[in-house]
């Protein structure tokens, strides 16, 4: 039981708090199944962005190397980085769900 939830707390967790960025956040409103879609999309892609950083950082990078103790502060921004563009990409699958389609006559 431990192990489950363990796996699943992390995407139920981010999940929880895309879905709250994405309610009280913008000054729109917007249906909820694009308000889940946007969540799931996020969510999913912010834990695998999560596992590959964490990846990259523990085989790839030598940060500590080149810039000694600043390392912590790029790491830092780096990974602050990847969460704003992450919640915006999340926001443009809502604004665009949201989008009225236009349809174009052929006359």
């Amino acid at each position: 039981m431990a192990a489950f939830f363990s796996a699943v707390a992390p995407w139920l967790f981010s999940g929880a708090a895309f879905l709250t960025i994405y309610r009280f956040l913008p000054n729109a409103r917007t249906t909820s199944r694009s308000l889940l879609l946007g969540t799931a999309v996020a969510a999913v892609l912010f834990e695998a962005a999560k596992r590959l950083f964490f990846w990259y950082l523990g085989t790839l990078a030598r940060y500590p190397l080149v810039y000694g103790p600043i390392a912590g502060i790029i790491v830092f921004m780096v990974g602050v980085y990847l969460v704003v563009v992450l919640i915006l990409l999340g926001a443009e699958v809502i604004a665009l769900r949201e989008r009225p389609v236009e349809v174009s006559s052929d006359d």
